[in-house]
């Protein structure tokens, strides 16, 4: 018997984006497993509920949150209401493309997968192109260098290496075990670090089994200002949250750390000269200070000081102005004038 999946979809305030997000649920090729879509509320804003009306053929049980709940309560008042074996992720602000769950199904029907993430495409709007995430190096590095294959099956030590410099996978790509997923969460709360959780909810997974990697992006992330990313309080302090969570995954699970640590130094040394140059500057991009110290001397990369990384200055023109003050709507607009 075919498995049967709920799909959560945590919303506040954001009933527009809301929308998208349902209507890629409808479009889902595996639409007969969707046996139940909970669509919570965290705000006092009530449009969510009339734009559910709007999609009469989805399962969807609608609830409000009053008083709104913070980020890690809020899974913890949907938990109860979940009625299948199967759970998947999106967020209200996020959508995905057709055979984004039939993919997952298939490598869950391996008994030793617990959970499935996916590559992903960042952008705007449905409305602007879309442009492929600067993270699935990460996963590249971890799988052995390899992306030929379309689902990949990555081992604990794999999963913490594409997790060690920063986060790899997105919560709404992933589909996976109830169980799993409960358990999961229960330790992230204990971890009490809302902001990085992107990068525990795998290293937790790998415990239970194997985590299915799909190559080919079928996730859009929606870049805006109103996303935690973005925010004010979160940028400020954001660079000594990532080094925060790497030396809590370098505690927790050092024997693990100290071999993903290897992997990464031995891919590094073994790839071609000609890929160097172009994965360096991924590095650096992706990678900033004290985070880069962090890695060399606690967790042992082989990673030369961050200035040997560091591409050649580009010419200081009114494009690189603008990209230096660009929240997403300004970097909208220079897309736009880039075409």
């Amino acid at each position: 018997m075919a498995p049967t999946i709920t799909v959560i979809i945590p919303t506040c305030n954001r009933p527009a984006f809301l929308r998208d997000a349902l209507d890629s649920v409808r479009t889902q090729t595996a639409q007969s497993a969707i046996t139940q879509v909970i669509v919570s509320e965290n705000s006092t804003n009530e449009e969510s509920e009339e734009v559910c009306r709007q999609f009469p053929d989805l399962p969807i049980d609608y609830l409000l949150q009053r008083p709104p709940v913070s980020t890690l309560v809020h899974l913890r008042q949907i938990w109860p209401h979940v009625r299948n074996p199967i759970v998947a992720f999106l967020f209200d602000d996020d959508w995905w493309r057709p055979g984004h769950i039939e993919n997952a199904l298939l490598l869950l029907a391996n008994p030793s997968c617990v959970a499935v993430y996916s590559s992903r495409y960042e952008t705007f709007s449905p409305h602007d192109p879309p442009f492929a995430s600067d993270v699935p190096w990460l996963m590249w590095i971890a799988s052995g260098c390899d992306f030929r294959p379309e689902a990949l099956l990555l081992d604990e030590v794999s999963v913490l290496l594409s997790n060690l410099l920063n986060v790899s996978c997105h919560l709404s790509t992933l589909v996976a075990r109830k169980e799993a997923v409960w358990d999961v969460y229960q330790k992230v709360a204990v971890a009490g670090n809302t902001f990085d959780t992107d990068r525990m909810w795998p290293v937790f997974l790998s415990s239970f089994g194997s985590i299915g990697y799909l190559t080919k992006p079928d996730t859009f992330v929606r870049l805006h200002p109103g996303m935690d990313s973005m925010k004010p309080e979160h940028r400020l302090k954001m660079f000594n949250l990532i080094q925060n969570t790497t030396r809590w995954l370098l505690k927790t699970h050092p024997e693990r750390t100290a071999q993903a640590a290897k992997k990464f130094n031995e891919a590094m040394s073994s790839l071609p000269l000609e890929l160097l140059p172009r994965l360096r500057i991924a590095i650096y991009n992706f990678v900033h200070e004290p985070q880069w110290t962090t890695l060399i001397e606690e967790c042992g990369l082989n990673l030369p000081p961050r200035a040997q990384f560091a591409p050649p200055p580009k010419r200081k023109d009114a494009r690189w102005l603008l990209k230096q003050c660009c929240p997403p709507v300004l970097s909208a607009i220079r897309r736009r004038l880039r075409r």
